[in-house]
């Protein structure tokens, strides 16, 4: 004996279910992160700037590790958060800084990074510098 199909059942399966699988794809799809942008590998590390004068020492030490920045010196700042490269031209990248933490507090703000790749990496950093890379 036949029993009669329920109508919703047949439309749930004939609707529902291609709907459900094309959004988990469309999810998933939306879910995966950019690629790395072609600087980053540049980036990544520790950089340090130091200055002594008439008794005064100073330094900045920037630690860039993937999408996550630390910035400390003296005199005493700390600061932490996320960065993501904005725009490239060259050795120039800017750099916009999110979700922070610290002395300098929460708001995103965007530092200008000049790159020199020769014979040994510096990094400038708005300014301050050279940065010399300390390790990666």
């Amino acid at each position: 004996m036949n029993r009669p199909t329920d109508p919703w059942k047949s439309y749930a399966l004939r609707y529902g279910l291609p709907a459900v699988l094309v959004a988990a794809v469309v999810y998933a799809i939306a879910s995966v992160p950019p690629p790395p942008h072609p600087h980053e590998a540049l980036l990544q590390g520790t950089w340090k700037w130091v200055q002594a004068a008439e008794g005064q020492y100073q330094y900045r030490e920037w630690t860039f590790r993937e999408g996550a920045f630390q910035l400390t010196g003296n005199p005493l700042v700390q600061q932490s958060g996320k960065y993501r490269i904005t725009s490239s031209d060259g050795q120039l990248l800017q750099l916009l800084l999110h979700a922070q933490k610290g002395d300098l507090g929460p708001a995103d703000r965007t530092i200008t990074v000049r790159v020199r790749q020769d014979a040994h990496a510096e990094l400038t950093i708005d300014g301050d510098g050279p940065f010399a890379l300390l390790g990666r």
